[in-house]
């Protein structure tokens, strides 16, 4: 089954209730995202900054979970401590060790939780947590690959022609495709229509697919006849950029677009 999965930060907003009443400090983490490329068999370092805003200690949990599809092993991150207290108006740097096994492949991927807990004595408040995405591709064993399992074309009840693309992810690491759409009137003109999708470049993890859109820009949308589109999909990490084109044929009817091939 194709899971349908954006990689965002997410934070969690916890009330406790009990018999006191107030409201525990303020923080925040950076970086919100951390993406690595690093070779199998070797170790780096780096820290994640908590600041706390208000003028009272927090503590703060450190917890991850792995989401990599059958790790080597299944120590390959580590905390240097698991609780950091914070004092009042500060910043504190928590360190992490990120450590691929030789045999390490593709995509090591994991969430990482920061929880804060309340002082001693407070029952009631608002607990924030924030869980951002860790990403470390085994560099040179990447590989790259995927499947267009569905193409849809928007032609009415709408301001301008859209294209659907869905895309599944079949690499063993993350995919970035973004690209770009033409069309051609199989007329004999020499017009061309261009459309470009995810230009965000959001991200799409192994096994799982997302929707690509693009539409033309302005209210146009194609006329009734045949044509040629060429879609051409496009991935660039830190190392190499890779493009793939398929091309199909689709007629539009009464303003009612047809995929032929």
């Amino acid at each position: 089954m194709v899971r349908i999965n954006k990689i965002l930060p997410l934070i969690t907003i916890i009330g406790c209730l009990s018999v006191a009443s107030s409201v525990w400090a303020k923080f925040s983490v950076e970086p919100v995202r951390v993406e690595i490329f690093q070779q199998a068999g070797t170790t780096q370092t780096g820290a994640y900054s908590i600041k706390n805003f208000d003028d009272t200690p927090i503590r703060i949990e450190l917890e991850w979970f792995d989401k990599t599809i059958n790790p080597a092993i299944e120590t390959w991150f580590e905390f240097e401590n698991n609780v950091v207290d914070v004092p009042p108006n500060s910043t504190v740097d928590i360190k992490y060790t990120i450590s691929l096994p030789e045999d390490a492949q593709g995509l090591y991927y994991a969430r990482v939780r920061f929880s804060e807990n309340p002082p001693e004595g407070v029952a009631v408040g608002i607990s924030k947590r924030y869980n951002y995405p860790l990403l470390v591709v085994a560099q040179g064993t990447q590989h790259y690959d995927y499947t267009i399992n569905d193409i849809k074309i928007k032609n009415t009840d709408v301001k301008a022609t859209t294209v659907e693309v869905f895309i599944t992810n079949n690499s063993n690491t993350f995919f970035r495709p973004g690209g770009q759409i033409k069309i051609h009137p199989e007329d004999g003109s020499e017009t061309e229509y261009h459309i470009e999708f995810n230009t965000e470049r959001e991200l799409i993890l192994p096994q799982e697919g997302s929707l690509c859109i693009g539409s033309f820009i302005g209210d146009m949308v194609l006329p009734d006849g045949l044509y040629k589109a060429v879609i051409l999909i496009v991935n660039t990490d830190e190392y190499d950029e890779k493009i793939w084109k398929k091309t199909m044929t689709f007629s539009v009817e009464n303003g009612v677009p047809n995929i032929i091939e």
